[in-house]
């Protein structure tokens, strides 16, 4: 049996859009004949099930597996017959027990299987965690015949590309999650977000972030990209995003680029960061990095008092990061908080150390990114 194109197509397409694994799983019961078929979790100590996407099943046939004959299933209930990765028929089942016919013997095939026009079983165990077994699951008729050799090797093959379908889901749902968690929590601080995509295009802007590039005080957008009105400013801007996009220079923070602003308000201070969660899976448009822009005229930032607990800073470092966050360099903050300009740096050094950050910026980046836990 060859594997269709379309069938690996339809894989990862619901790779990216989880709402699509219906139409990868229509494309599946075309391509081994199989009127039914999807994806399930069975917890065997607990006798639960959950369906996750099932098609060509009625909801009471649904709804009766769940209630009873999930729980006599017996390819769940035979020991160790269920493993990660290990292809299932009727065959399985029949060496498992030493005779021929097993699960044509039971209540599960004849109160179930057979009422809903179903004979023949082919699966797989995705993944298993505890009693938890996350499963791949076809059915057909008695008149299509039991699945052959040629179609469990099929499915054998495809195995692997299911599991990493479903791992690229995960990984997807973190990072979006992330994404809006990081954009939520700026948005409470009065920091602008925008993450940029590994074509510097926009992806998605918070509030704070749409109300600084609307009021187009030296800084705006055009064709979905950031435009700095000060050339200067914005040559140093695009380089930057080059840098952090394309070369693998292990740099996760630029350092504060000033935006001069035509309206004589103080500079923006914008920082660039590498995206934690960035990922170009089959070209779909997660943030490459994240641009964070302050405007130092505003003063929501977190309290001093939260740094210092999170952070464990004292309330002399927790000034100091604060200052920094809002852009300030070492002699601007001296002359905020009255010390030295060695006091300033000494300050700065160790503010880096107890967050293991490599430079100014890296720190600058850790506390932002770490921002959800200030609010």
């Amino acid at each position: 049996m060859e594997i269709q194109e379309t069938l690996l197509d339809a894989i990862y397409a619901a790779a990216l859009d989880e709402i699509s694994w219906e139409s990868a799983i229509i494309e599946f019961n075309k391509n081994f004949m199989s009127p039914v078929g999807g994806f399930f979790i069975q917890d065997i100590l607990h006798e639960s099930f959950n369906e996750i996407v099932l098609t060509g099943f009625e909801e009471s046939a649904i709804s009766d597996y769940k209630n009873h004959y999930g729980k006599i299933n017996p390819w769940f209930t035979t020991p160790d017959l269920v493993k990660p990765n290990r292809i299932l028929t009727e065959t399985e089942l029949d060496i498992a027990h030493n005779k021929i016919g097993t699960v044509f013997k039971t209540e599960y095939f004849h109160d179930w299987l057979r009422p809903n026009n179903l004979h023949y079983t082919i699966g797989v165990c995705l993944n298993t965690r505890g009693s938890i077994n996350f499963n791949f699951t076809m059915l057909r008729p008695a008149e299509i015949g039991a699945y052959t050799n040629t179609e469990i090797e099929a499915l054998n093959r495809l195995n692997k590309h299911l599991r990493r379908a479903m791992e690229i889901n995960q990984i997807i749902k973190r990072a979006k999650t992330y994404d809006k968690l990081l954009l939520s929590s700026l948005d409470k601080l009065g920091i602008g977000v925008a993450l940029l995509g590994e074509d510097s295009s926009i992806i998605e802007l918070n509030s704070n972030a749409e109300l600084i590039f609307k009021n187009e005080d030296g800084v705006n957008i055009k064709n979905r990209r950031i435009f700095v009105t000060h050339k200067k400013a914005h040559n140093t801007l695009q380089n930057t995003i080059e840098t952090l996009n394309f070369y693998d220079l292990n740099i996760t923070a630029s350092e504060w680029i000033k935006i001069p602003r035509p309206s004589g308000r103080p500079d923006y201070q914008l920082i660039i960061m590498q995206s934690r969660n960035s990922m170009n899976i089959l070209n779909e448009p997660y943030a490459k990095t994240t641009l964070i822009i302050i405007d130092p005229s505003k003063r929501n930032f977190c309290s001093t008092e939260l740094l210092q607990r999170h952070f464990l800073f004292t309330k002399k470092e927790a000034d100091v990061a604060q200052c920094l966050l809002m852009g300030m360099a070492a002699k601007q903050i001296s002359g905020q908080l009255e010390l030295t300009y060695e006091s300033t740096r000494w300050y700065i050094k160790q503010l880096r150390k107890k967050v293991g950050a490599r430079s100014q910026a890296d720190f600058i980046s850790r506390i932002l990114s770490h921002t959800a836990l200030l609010i």
